[in-house]
């Protein structure tokens, strides 16, 4: 809907929510858009990856892997039940690094 076919009120309240929604964002309470960091893994042998418990269907190694920012639990399976789990964390714009051995 174009703001010309709305009344002055909305216009005006409109333009009170974006500029409301602009300093939110300026002032980090808001973000523009979600936190996201990446996860490259690999591991010898290969191995099933699942992250936070929820099997992500890919197997090591695997490259740039997007994750929201914050802690996370990486688990590995590989074949005859070798396993490993750790937890990690991702930051927002930057790439972690993991490489294990399932014992």
């Amino acid at each position: 809907m174009a703001l010309t076919s709305v009344g002055p009120q909305m216009k005006s309240a409109l333009a009170t929510a974006v500029a409301a929604m602009a300093l939110l964002t300026t002032v980090g309470l808001v973000r523009a858009e979600p936190s996201v960091g990446w996860l490259d893994v690999a591991s010898d042998p290969p191995a099933e990856i699942f992250i936070d418990d929820a099997d992500a269907k890919l197997v090591t190694p695997q490259m740039h892997l997007p994750l929201q920012a914050g802690h996370h639990t990486l688990k590995l399976v590989a074949a005859g039940g070798k396993q490993s789990k750790i937890g990690f964390s991702v930051a927002a714009g930057k790439t972690t690094s993991l490489s294990m051995q399932p014992r």
